[in-house]
């Protein structure tokens, strides 16, 4: 996550916040999916199905891209966001590590809709730690789509 937001700045790029993935995600559509209603067929031409493959990754625009162009939106990898959101206050003392929206192509649909988010905190258990728990932690089921600020 660290590397992320270092990339992004020394590219003259940022992380895009919540708001601003879930509304690219929808593609001016109020669904769970930027394609409409959920159907096995709907998804599998617009999200690689978990039965496609155990790797979280794929060729990145082989599916249907949404309203707006964007590919892989609902499946592929989680993609990074920037933490600070209006949709809720991560301060405290859990130290949010960072924020993922969208789903990696070895979970279901539902865990690909437009709304899911998933929350990286700290990890304090015992030792190895699991995948995804420090700031400098990599994995290959996320990944980021880097955001510009226009003038």
């Amino acid at each position: 996550f660290v590397d992320v937001h270092e990339f992004c700045e020394r590219a003259g790029f940022r992380l895009p916040s919540e708001e601003e993935w879930e509304y690219a995600c929808r593609a001016g559509t109020e669904t769970p999916w930027s394609f409409g209603a959920y159907s096995p067929e709907a998804f599998e031409r617009y999200a690689w199905p978990p039965s496609a493959s155990p790797l979280p990754a794929h060729p990145v625009g082989k599916k249907r891209p949404n309203a707006f162009g964007l590919y892989d939106m609902h499946s592929g990898v989680r993609e990074w966001c920037d933490p600070g959101s209006a949709w809720g206050d991560y301060s405290g003392p859990g130290q949010l590590l960072g924020v993922s929206r969208g789903g990696p192509s070895f979970v279901d649909a539902q865990q690909c809709r437009s709304a899911v988010r998933v929350l990286h905190v700290p990890y304090f258990g015992p030792e190895p730690r699991p995948r995804g728990t420090t700031q400098s932690s990599t994995s290959s089921e996320v990944g980021f789509r880097p955001a510009i600020s226009l003038p």
